[in-house]
């Protein structure tokens, strides 16, 4: 069971579950909110689903693995009846994320990738009457993990660019202009992003790490020793090398921004 969705009204919640007759696809499920059980609603579905506004119909991603294709799908809830709204093949690629429609139903946005010369996420809206595609070319971004509407005329995106690195920060998209405005502005990572229906407010999960250089004997029969203390994701050890003097160089992040660093082997104070 993953990906949970409510739909609009909180009467229904749908999930993803292995599917009962063919366990390698996963399948879409319906469970009233106040208990009952389970109804099977589609098969082979790859991501959390999007409502639209009347909670008539859902939209999301399925991997077509015969033509190394992503569909984009529309389903009909009450008749069950499924239209593609968009098939993407390579070179671009849809990573399986759950696709976002717009307060007013007209427009669903998802990532795309193109993978010609280089990797390049983007933002890309597709509009629900006529399949047409637009891509917001905002930033060069490095990833992104979530791109949710903000009512009708903005998207709330977690991602990394490369402005900030490939720490997921919380943006602002307009749309259709694609002005991009930084939201969150740290060291941490942020996803599964959620948005209130009035667009006001954006929910995520915050991940911070904390990491730290330590020393062990090779032999294995002595005790580990840890060199550098830190306590929080703003000040920690990224990456290390060994010197010819048998000091160790690290990258840290060192209120909020980046240094080089060494130290002993005894712990002894770091030096920038």
């Amino acid at each position: 069971l993953r990906v949970l969705t409510w739909n609009v009204h909180g009467n229904y919640l749908y999930y993803l579950g292995q599917d009962p007759e063919t366990p390698n696809y996963s399948s879409l499920f319906e469970m009233p909110s106040l208990g009952g059980a389970s109804r099977k609603r589609a098969f082979d579905v790859d991501t959390a689903v999007a409502f639209s506004p009347d909670a008539k119909r859902v939209c999301f991603i399925r991997g077509v693995t015969q033509g190394q294709e992503t569909h984009l799908v529309i389903l009909e809830l009450a008749t069950s009846k499924e239209t593609v709204l968009a098939v993407i093949k390579p070179p671009t690629v849809m990573p399986q994320l759950r696709p976002s429609r717009s307060a007013d139903g007209a427009k669903i946005a998802v990532e795309v990738i193109e993978t010609t010369g280089g990797i390049r996420p983007q933002v890309a809206v597709f509009d629900v009457k006529d399949s047409s595609r637009t891509s917001i070319r905002d930033t060069e971004w490095l990833n992104i993990t979530d791109a949710e509407w903000m009512g009708r005329d903005a998207l709330a995106i977690a991602g990394g660019n490369l402005e900030n690195g490939a720490t997921r920060q919380i943006f602002r998209l307009s749309w259709p202009e694609g002005r991009l405005t930084r939201v969150t502005n740290d060291l941490n990572d942020y996803g599964d992003l959620s948005v209130s229906a009035d667009g006001q407010i954006v929910e995520a999960l915050r991940n911070s790490t904390v990491s730290d250089l330590w020393i062990a004997p090779v032999s294995g029969t002595g005790a580990p020793r840890q060199l550098t203390r830190e306590s929080s994701s703003r000040q920690s050890v990224l990456m290390l090398e060994t010197a010819q003097d048998g000091s160790i160089v690290y990258l840290a992040r060192a209120s909020g921004s980046s240094a080089i660093e060494a130290t002993g082997l005894d712990g002894s104070a770091p030096r920038q």
